[in-house]
């Protein structure tokens, strides 16, 4: 069973090893999705998209805030001033769309659009950089925001090597 003060857990913790401990019984939880996050000691089951998009950006250094309407949205972006904004376009019944323009006006994020509907289209026109079609994989989802911000293999200079004769 274990806690945060057990031996394991504070080993784990003096090597920097991710864990969860003390989670007691479980509930039958066959055929459920399951997200195990050792860094926060959390177990998440069926996991929405907001909480599988932000395990997988913070385990790649990122800082995420992760608004719930339209309303959040903009308050978290005035606030917090990000480099990558990615939006939904179906939040808030298609406020997405609304948010997407005001946000690429103010020209000061790279924004990411997402929707379940194909509307590349219409997000680029908008002011997207990128669109991904929901569902979306964890590993498109990192590549996307790591070239979005100039982080990816892809999108970094190569040195370049002088040779002498």
């Amino acid at each position: 069973q274990g806690g945060p003060t057990s031996h394991a857990a504070i080993l784990a913790r003096a090597l920097g090893v991710p864990l969860v401990c003390g989670l007691g019984s479980l509930p039958d939880v066959e055929g459920v999705s399951a997200l195990l996050d050792g860094d926060r000691g959390q177990l998440v089951l069926n996991p929405g998209a907001a909480s599988l998009a932000e395990y997988f950006l913070r385990t790649e250094g990122c800082e995420v805030a992760i608004a719930l309407d339209a309303t959040q949205a903009e308050l978290y972006f005035d606030e917090l001033g990000p480099d990558v904004v990615l939006i939904d376009l179906l939040i808030s019944g298609g406020a997405g769309f609304r948010l997407l323009a005001h946000f690429g006006k103010k020209g000061s994020s790279r924004l990411l659009a997402v929707s379940a509907i194909d509307s590349a289209e219409e997000a680029v026109r908008a002011g997207a950089a990128a669109f991904l079609r929901k569902p979306v994989q964890p590993l498109q989802l990192v590549s996307t925001i790591r070239d979005l911000l100039g982080t990816s293999a892809l999108v970094r200079p190569t040195p370049t090597r002088r040779v002498s004769p």
